[in-house]
């Protein structure tokens, strides 16, 4: 199948996935409200916080290397079912036992609380397996597969929180059983996804069967080396990224109350629903450039990135005119706060979309230590701009902060990408008449299917 039909078909089921999401995001303010909805943005960031930060890039890795070598499917996904585990055990001891030993502030608080403690860490590995399947999924181009899975789990999340709108339901509406169902929903979603990829695996050779025969990873400790190293830049950039995404939801917290942070988690995870789309195709250029690498595909990275740049435009241009009016309607007039820092994040978010699909190019070249570059610098605005502004502006402090980060990280992506492949900077984002063709392509192909 063409990368237009797998590209057409992520982004159209992703639809499904935006729909879900805000229908979510909705459903946990108006049950929760706005410090209610701020302790579980807490809890959902350190969870995936920590799951970035105990796969060290692993399933980034997989993508790389599972796209050229199919035989090592069995023991890559063996080796890191049994290393996620022993990891995750090894946070959850350290964690129970010496919590308030450690300096980071970044993890909730839950040292009296076991049934919290197991909760975090079962989610965090059930997420991380998850991760590994849809890396399979997509080093395979099974993205129908690994499509239909990205449903599943807000449409799991979707149905568990309609249950609290009945009366039997509603004297359990609680954070804590907000937590309860996020964990099981992970458990259910991998178990779904690992049932139709389980013959497969049954069929690929084992580690020892590989351990002498040559390919893209020797089946000895100097091929395990290599797995961990490529993941390693991956990892940082990956853990640099998040902490960019979500850095100012602990910072507003603190400077402000989790009331506060209600009220910005509405407005960030609404501004960052628009890399949803971009996302999903970087998803799938990802393994294809992996495969195919050279001048001409770094032009239609361009070509792709620009056409859903203007894509995004268009959906968050719309959003940014008519959010004052729709988010108190379908939130609650308590949120109209969310609605000015929702508008300012979109103005960097937008143009961030570009940086999403040129990642997805530079990770299949190997040149993560690019997108790695461009996270720690809009890392370092974050920090910087949320601890100048967010004490004296509060929530729109955050968002100018991180429109500003979305915004540098744009440039300095964009600026390398065009160095390197010899592209002219006008050519990111000024359309021409072969962009509508190909947009008119890809919605043609989709109904073909």
């Amino acid at each position: 199948m063409s990368f237009k039909k797998h590209t057409a078909q992520t982004l159209f089921s992703n639809i499904l996935v935006v729909g879900l999401s805000v229908a979510n995001s909705v459903l946990l303010a108006r049950l929760l409200g706005p410090e209610g909805r701020g302790h579980f943005a807490i809890y959902q960031a350190s969870v995936n916080l920590l799951t970035i930060w105990l796969s060290f890039g692993l399933q980034s890795s997989l993508v790389y290397f599972l796209s050229k070598d199919e035989r090592i499917l069995k023991p890559s996904f063996n080796f890191l079912a049994v290393f996620f585990l022993v990891i995750d055990i090894l946070f959850f001891t350290i964690y129970f036992f010496f919590q308030d030993r450690l300096p980071v502030g970044l993890l909730p608080k839950t040292k009296d609380d076991l049934e919290g403690i197991v909760l975090l860490c079962i989610s965090i590995y059930a997420f991380q397996m998850f991760s590994v399947l849809i890396s399979i999924y997509t080093s395979f181009f099974q993205f129908n597969k690994a499509n239909i899975t990205r449903i599943l789990l807000p449409a799991l999340m979707f149905s568990a929180f309609i249950l609290f709108y009945l009366p039997i339901f509603k004297p359990y509406l609680s954070v804590e059983n907000f937590m309860r169902l996020n964990t099981l929903a992970y458990v259910l979603n991998f178990v779904a996804m690992w049932i139709p990829i389980r013959s497969k695996m049954q069929l690929s050779p084992g580690f020892a069967e590989l351990r002498n025969k040559p390919g893209i990873l020797t089946a000895d400790f100097k091929g395990l080396k290599t797995f961990f190293a490529w993941g390693l830049l991956a990892y940082l950039a990956n853990a640099a990224q998040f902490l960019n995404y979500r850095l100012d939801y602990w910072l507003v917290e603190y400077f402000k109350g989790p009331k506060d942070l209600g009220y910005y988690s509405i407005a960030s995870g609404l501004a960052q629903m628009i890399w949803i789309i971009p996302g999903s195709v970087s998803g799938v250029l990802f393994p294809y450039i992996a495969k195919n690498s050279g001048d001409n595909q770094a032009i239609k990275s361009v070509n792709i990135a620009r056409i859903i740049f203007y894509i995004c435009l268009l959906l968050g241009g719309s959003g940014f005119i008519i959010s004052d009016f729709v988010i108190p309607l379908i939130y609650g007039k308590e949120f109209i706060p969310s609605a000015l820092a929702f508008k300012i994040i979109l103005v960097g978010a937008i143009p961030f979309t570009i940086t999403n699909i040129l990642a997805g190019h530079l990770a299949g070249v190997n040149l993560v230590k690019i997108n790695l570059m461009g996270s720690v610098i809009g890392l370092v605005v974050t920090i910087l701009l949320d601890l100048l502004l967010i004490p004296d502006f509060g929530i729109t402090g955050a968002a100018a902060a991180s429109a500003a980060s979305y915004f540098i990280t744009t440039l300095v992506v964009i600026f390398y990408f065009a160095n390197k492949y010899n592209i002219p900077l006008r050519n990111f984002v000024l359309l021409n008449k072969n962009d509508l063709n190909i947009l008119h392509s890809i919605i043609k192909k989709y109904r073909a299917s």
